[in-house]
């Protein structure tokens, strides 16, 4: 029996610039050993994304670049329990400074739903 959580993942894009995902992966998952997001995200919301509960703690970590490559915007998501999540935001690059990163979690009928926002 599962006891991590799994994520339902919501992606907004506030910005009319398109991200690109350069790597996503997810790291200790009993269950779930890659991350499917889409490979390129405009303006607006992307859904229908998600990890599955694990018998295991796990990371997913995943980046998108607005300028092929030279800025990462990242979020690594740590999951532990039933309940427990921390969800770490972080940018690099000569772009980084034009973006706000943002996470918005919610645990509904032992799932996350998070939607990430990147503005």
């Amino acid at each position: 029996m599962a006891n991590t959580a799994g994520m339902l993942i919501l992606l907004t894009n506030g910005k009319s610039q398109t991200l690109n995902l350069t790597s996503s992966k997810v790291i200790g998952s009993s269950s779930t050993s890659k991350l499917d997001l889409p490979t390129s995200l405009g303006q607006g919301t992307a859904g229908g994304y998600h990890t599955d509960a694990s018998t295991t703690p796990y990371q997913a970590i995943w980046t998108y670049t607005p300028d092929g490559g030279a800025t990462a915007l990242t979020f690594t998501c740590s999951l532990n329990g039933p309940r427990g999540i921390t969800i770490v935001p972080s940018k690099t690059g000569p772009a980084a400074g034009n973006w706000v990163l943002g996470e918005e979690p919610r645990y509904d009928r032992e799932v996350w739903l998070v939607r990430f926002y990147y503005t």
